[in-house]
């Protein structure tokens, strides 16, 4: 549960610290470089120049790019091999016998998670995201319920899954071998999974995804709306339009269902 909290936490320390400066609060003027500052703690032998190296020149953000699963990134490369085998014509995940699938061994030690009982294992479980794309073809919120993971047929697709370490790839590659009931061996061998900085989500995606989850909180209509405003955010006057339609339309709903 930790993983979902840290986040936030950071970032509420981050403005309270903001907040503080800027209400005249002062503190050593060393914070960081001095004897116990920030950086003794973390190295024996820290680089301070590192952390201003290209400040207001070269954004780190510019690097990072969408997730289209609700997972652990370390996750992807598996789910994309899953459903590369599941789109196969013909294939009957009713007739897997054995699943043999190659990851990073970052992503097997991070993710190497056979029987989650809960969302917040299942969320970095190779094996639970492996199963749900064979049976169906999908890695959504939907694939990450506390009812889907505990479902008998998921466990059992998650139990003939059988994770290995594979050094030739890198951390957004994977590759699967799976065995069906006829005797055939299908495979997948994915170089760069969707999300990673070769092969980044499209625009077309990033819609799609923003419109499954949305439209669930502000209906179709509105959520098509909002994803329309944050397209053409260059053009909106004010950034408070768009907060006050994302603060009204999930009160509307819930006054609706009250109703």
């Amino acid at each position: 549960m930790c993983f979902a909290y840290a986040p936030g936490a950071a970032a509420q320390a981050g403005l309270r610290a903001a907040v503080l400066a800027k209400s005249g609060m002062q503190g050593p003027a060393d914070s960081l470089e001095g004897r116990d500052g920030l950086f003794q703690c973390f190295s024996q032998s820290p680089h301070p120049s590192a952390a201003v190296e290209g400040l207001g020149r070269q954004f780190e953000i510019l690097a990072n790019t969408y997730k289209p699963y609700p997972c652990g990134a370390v996750v992807h490369p598996a789910i994309d091999a899953m459903l590369e085998i599941a789109a196969l014509p013909g294939f009957d995940a009713s007739a897997v016998e054995h699943v043999a699938l190659f990851v990073h061994a970052k992503t097997f030690a991070l993710g190497n998670r056979p029987q989650p009982n809960a969302a917040h294992e299942a969320q970095v479980s190779v094996q639970h995201w492996a199963a749900a794309a064979l049976l169906g073809g999908k890695a959504g919120m939907a694939e990450i319920d506390d009812d889907y993971i505990r479902d008998s047929a998921v466990a059992t697709m998650r139990a003939r899954i059988d994770l290995r370490v594979d050094e030739a790839l890198t951390p957004v590659g994977a590759k699967a071998m799976v065995k069906m009931a006829d005797g055939r061996t299908l495979h997948s061998r994915i170089t760069h999974c969707t999300s990673s900085a070769e092969r980044p989500m499209s625009d077309a995606q990033i819609s799609a995804k923003f419109l499954q989850l949305a439209q669930k909180d502000y209906g179709s209509e509105e959520a098509k709306t909002i994803l329309e405003l944050c397209w053409n955010f260059s053009n909106v006057a004010s950034v408070a339009s768009i907060g006050d339609l994302l603060a009204a339309a999930p009160a509307a709903q819930s006054a609706e269902a009250a109703r």
